[in-house]
């Protein structure tokens, strides 16, 4: 073997396999750079990279056989010891040579391709807001048609971000009375939101077709940075002709993704202008919760254009919202079928829409959303709505960073506001909450979900009297929010063990909710007014008002309490009834649900063991506050203080999420105030006698004198035997 490798030394092959393989790597290195500039296909690298592993073997034999020196290419026979070594000496410098050239070209282009991509990463972030198109046509079709068309178009960028045109329509009407979104409103709802760009645009009339013109305005100082042409010889073409205006801005503005990605000049991908002008009313309708228009209009827009996904994904959101699932589950199957006609963007925005409002899958929600914001940084829609994905999955502060974010683009939307507020009131900052909040209220007094957090943050302070204020002022702004408001007085009685308050509260609420037709906040109202009459001893009332609360029960939030309720009126059946019922149910909130129905089973059959394995599965499947009380209590009772004690600490860390149990914003601060109770009882048993009187101290602090429910009635035992 030595023998051997002496010889291949001497005839120099080693040395020849370095300078060919470096000469092939230098060759590479060229083509790769070199290939782009002329469009040669990437295919053409594999087939030199082939050629070169094929001619390996062939240039071995070729230098074991002859050398290559300065007097040309010699045979064996000819090569002497002498020549033999300065050919090495030549085939050495040439590999050197062809490495560091291959090295240099390397690293070129490698630094290329590294500033390429800190340029897309550093490439600013630009908000727009489309304003009305100027029609000159007179022809009303255009009215409202060619400005989704254009936003879409727009927001092919990815550092590009279209301001919502309904929020901006809102606030112009508050600014000059009017919605309308001409050139000097637009400027100054730019200015107030910080807008950076206003698009301006028109359409006019040109022979049998016609003609358009788009400029890109500065919204402070009115400079026109950028501006388009096209046009179109019949309706038919229009939409397109508005995603040229589009590109035309976007190359402008310096968007390198229109050279890269083969959908970057994607526009609005409706058929016609009806069907587009249909899909933008019925947005204009969704918006307002006016959900039987849109659903209207979302058909209309269908009948026009058969594969019009957009409009499928709507009209399924809002069949949902009228309670309409067969026929919200069939819109969704028909809008999965049509993504290919949507952008890449609003393929990843529908897709979000779904996890979020049809399989309850807020992980995969979130994933989608990562997506969609890595590869469109600027997407404000996404990112709320990846807010929203953490928030139901009960990651509370991420909630909470997504929603600082939006507010530090947009300060001043209303449902941005009040989101934040909501995050720092579930994730227990409520100091965040109150403030936040209380901004919101002074811009628009009457947007309903802004009291809950403000009316909360007071409870939480211990402030009963200024909650109560939140929830009278709150009372006065319609019939839907006296509703709110009375729920809100109610979890404030409910609290304070005043129980004869609560009953009083809640009989006026259903009366009043029976009148307005508001059938559901009955039925919830129902439940609360059982646990009132339960605590006051009155068994038979508390029987008649769980029938009316199971007449119209639908959802977590009314069926878990009544569940919970049922099994102490010792109807398990009825209960059991409930649980299969969640069981059931995709969702794995619903499941959770059922599994803490589940341990209260258990629990009223003296099956403690069980009852923990069934808790432990539903914190398993949703790690719900109320399933981590509920593990705390069952340890407790048990006698496992020690293991009482981890769970009921994770609940004080959360408490925030005691606010509204349901993630439905609807008030339920008052399950905390049992908290303090257990914590109270599992502390004093541990020996830990300071902190238990404070926690049975709060807890008493929080009840009337005329509570004389059980746990109140031991806690007061508890703090006097404790020489409190």
């Amino acid at each position: 073997m030595k023998r051997v490798i002496g010889e291949l030394r001497k005839r120099g092959v080693f040395r020849a396999a370095g300078l060919y393989i470096a000469g092939m790597w230098l060759l590479l290195q060229i083509a790769d750079v070199v290939f782009p500039a002329f469009d040669i296909p990437d295919s053409a690298l594999r087939y030199i990279l082939f050629g070169a592993l094929a001619g390996f073997p062939l240039a071995m034999a070729f230098s074991w056989f002859y050398e290559v020196s300065s007097e040309g290419i010699r045979s064996e026979e000819e090569i002497s010891e002498s020549h033999g070594a300065r050919a090495s000496d030549y085939l050495s410098s040439g590999t050197i040579i062809l490495l560091v050239l291959a090295l240099g070209i390397s690293l070129y282009a490698n630094y290329e391709q590294a500033s390429d991509r800190a340029e897309e990463v550093t490439q600013e972030l630009i908000s727009i807001l489309v304003s009305d198109f100027v029609n000159e046509t007179g022809d009303p079709i255009f009215d409202g048609s060619l400005e989704p068309a254009l936003a879409i178009g727009m927001e092919g960028a990815p550092f590009i971000s279209s301001f919502p045109r309904h929020h901006a329509s809102a606030t112009a009407a508050k600014i000059s009375g009017s919605e309308a979104l001409n050139e000097e409103s637009a400027r100054l709802v730019s200015v107030r939101e910080g807008i950076r760009l206003i698009l301006l645009g028109s359409i006019a009339p040109s022979g049998d077709g016609y003609e358009f013109s788009l400029r890109a305005v500065d919204a402070r100082d009115g400079e026109v940075v950028a501006d388009a042409e096209a046009s179109a010889d019949s309706k038919l073409e229009v939409l397109p002709a508005i995603g040229q205006l589009a590109v035309q801005i976007r190359e402008d503005l310096g968007d390198a993704s229109l050279q890269d990605d083969p959908e970057a000049n994607e526009t609005f991908t409706a058929a016609s202008l009806e069907a587009a002008r249909y899909y933008t009313i019925a947005q204009t309708y969704m918006r307002r919760e006016q959900n039987q228009q849109a659903a209207e209009f979302y058909e209309k827009a269908i009948i026009e254009d058969t594969d019009f996904g957009r409009a499928y994904s709507g009209w399924a959101i809002v069949a949902r919202r009228l309670g309409r699932t067969e026929e919200s589950q069939q819109l969704w199957e028909k809008t999965l079928a049509l993504l290919d006609t949507m952008t890449e963007r609003e393929r990843y925005r529908t897709l979000g829409v779904y996890y979020l409002t049809v399989t309850g899958n807020y992980l995969k929600a979130i994933e989608n959303y990562e997506i969609l914001l890595e590869k469109y940084p600027a997407d404000d829609v996404g990112r709320n709505n990846m807010a929203v994905a953490y928030f139901y999955s009960r990651q509370f502060e991420e909630a909470l960073t997504q929603g600082a974010e939006l507010l530090l683009a947009y300060p001043e939307i209303p449902a941005h506001m009040a989101n934040y507020a909501l995050y720092a009131m579930y994730s227990g900052h409520f100091d965040t909450a109150l403030s936040e909040a209380s901004k919101l209220l002074e811009i628009e007094p009457g947007y309903l979900l802004a009291y809950i957090p403000q009316a909360v943050a007071e409870l939480a302070r211990g402030d009963k009297a200024a909650a109560t204020a939140v929830y009278q002022r709150l009372a006065q702004q319609s019939v839907q929010a006296a509703s709110l408001a009375n729920t809100g007085l109610v979890d404030i009685a409910l609290l304070s063990g005043d129980w004869a308050g609560a009953e009083s509260l809640l009989r006026e609420g259903i009366a009043r909710d029976i009148e307005s037709g508001n059938q559901a906040a009955a039925s919830r109202k129902n439940v609360y007014l059982t646990l009132a009459l339960l605590e006051q001893e009155q068994e038979a009332s508390a029987r008649l008002a769980m029938d009316a609360a199971l007449v119209d029960a639908d959802g977590i939030s009314q069926l878990l309490p009544a569940a919970r309720l049922l099994v102490r009126l010792k109807e398990v059946e009825r209960a059991e009834l409930i649980r299969q019922q969640l069981d059931s149910e995709l969702q794995a909130e619903s499941r959770a649900a059922a599994d803490i129905i589940a341990a209260e089973i258990l629990l009223s059959q003296d099956q403690t063991a069980a009852a923990v394995d069934a808790l432990t599965n539903s914190i398993a499947h949703s790690d719900a506050w109320l399933a981590r009380f509920d593990l705390g209590r069952t340890y407790a009772s048990a006698g496992y203080y020690a293991e009482a004690l981890g769970e009921l600490e994770k609940c004080a860390e959360r408490i925030g999420e005691s606010s509204a149990l349901f993630l439905d914003d609807t008030p339920t601060f008052h399950y905390s105030a049992e908290l303090f109770y257990w914590l109270g009882v599992t502390r004093q048993e541990l020996g830990m006698q300071e902190a238990a009187r404070e926690d049975l101290s709060h807890y008493l602090s929080l009840r009337v004198d005329s509570d004389h429910s059980i746990i109140t009635r031991d806690a007061r035992q508890r703090l006097g035997a404790a020489g409190a």
